[in-house]
């Protein structure tokens, strides 16, 4: 049965400054990558990698957020989409790997020298039906 997610926005655009590279958004491109590098993950049947239409991150393309029942949602930006499947690929493990969804800052995979902290959202939330929200919302910017 599989319990964690993987969302990763299909129409973030290529860049901030950019729309489309070769014709095709950015989100497109970091889905593309990550299916094709999890095809051989180990934790391939552990996770489903979700396509989701928007994930309301517009100012820090492109955007995944990491979600299991019972752990914190984490959200991430600025993600290169040519360069950075592996490292949230490294991300998810280590998300699934953790009891409550936090991976510490120290401890992340590096996503683009530009930025040191690609994070800007943390949940805690439990899903199901209904969807209910547990806790407090937080947001790093």
């Amino acid at each position: 049965m599989i319990k964690h997610a993987l969302f990763v926005c299909k129409s973030c655009m290529y860049s901030l400054h950019q729309r489309e590279y070769m014709g095709k958004r950015g989100g497109w491109y970091l889905l593309d990558r990550l299916l094709s590098l999890s095809e051989s993950w180990q934790l391939r049947a552990s996770f489903v990698i979700q396509p989701v239409e928007c994930l309301s991150a517009c100012k820090r393309p492109c955007a995944v957020a990491l979600a299991a029942p019972h752990k914190t949602t984490l959200m991430f930006g600025d993600l290169p989409p040519l360069e950075s499947a592996a490292a949230v690929l490294q991300l998810a493990s280590q998300y699934y790997n953790s009891t409550d969804g936090i991976v510490p800052r120290q401890e992340r995979p590096v996503f683009n020298v530009d930025y040191f902290e690609n994070s800007f959202g943390r949940l805690r939330v439990s899903y199901g039906a209904p969807f209910t929200v547990q806790g407090t919302i937080s947001w790093e910017f």
